[in-house]
């Protein structure tokens, strides 16, 4: 579509070691000046996708410290505001 302004990827977490963790993260790039809904792919066994960035949010809160990322809820979907930058962290 040459129209599409919204990219994602998934990437796994796995080790210098090649061993695959039950972590993925998902990046949502939304270059549109619209919001998008983006579905999300089920988390790996039973996880749940948590919110560790997202530039179109207020300062102090569009970027998590780790381990205190948000969960999502629900946790099918997400809407990416325009033009910014999202990265979901799934884990178990």
């Amino acid at each position: 579509d040459p129209e599409a302004r919204t990219l994602c990827v998934q990437l796994d977490a796995s080790t210098e070691q090649g061993e695959l963790t039950n972590e993925r993260l998902f990046l949502i790039y939304n270059a549109s000046f619209t919001s998008q809904w983006v579905n999300l792919p089920p988390p790996e066994n039973g996880g749940r996708w948590l919110r560790a960035v997202d530039t179109s949010l207020a300062a102090g809160v569009d970027f998590a410290e780790d381990g205190k990322e948000t969960a999502l809820n629900p946790g099918d979907h997400y809407i990416a505001n325009a033009r910014s930058t999202v990265v979901l962290i799934g884990k178990v």
